[in-house]
């Protein structure tokens, strides 16, 4: 796991430094979500930014599903603990006490 994440590391390094400015243009922040339809809309209605939006995603889509189902995860996992420890609060599990867990 920890040689995934280095790996991760160095991938988003060498794309942040080395092909930053090639992306620019159809890489967004968080503005993004208040008017995706104006950024979707100045994508589509260009040739040059539809073919760079596409190499994009071919050369990183593997990448980032791997950040998205390392988060997912992450939230999965967080949601069962969470469950399990309200369910042992709440006396689903008598031989378990939250005291006797930590």
């Amino acid at each position: 796991m920890a040689a995934n994440g280095k790996t991760v590391g160095v991938e988003e390094a060498r794309l942040r430094y080395s092909e930053q400015q090639k992306y620019l243009s159809v890489l967004f922040d968080l503005e993004y979500i208040q008017d995706c339809d104006r950024y979707d809309n100045m994508i589509n209605d260009s040739v040059e930014l539809s073919e760079l939006d596409e190499s994009f995603k071919e050369s990183y889509f593997d990448i980032i599903k791997r950040f998205y189902d390392m988060f997912e995860t992450v939230y999965l996992y967080y949601g069962s603990v969470n469950q399990y420890l309200n369910e042992i609060r709440d006396g689903k599990y008598i031989e378990f006490t939250i005291d006797a867990l930590i």
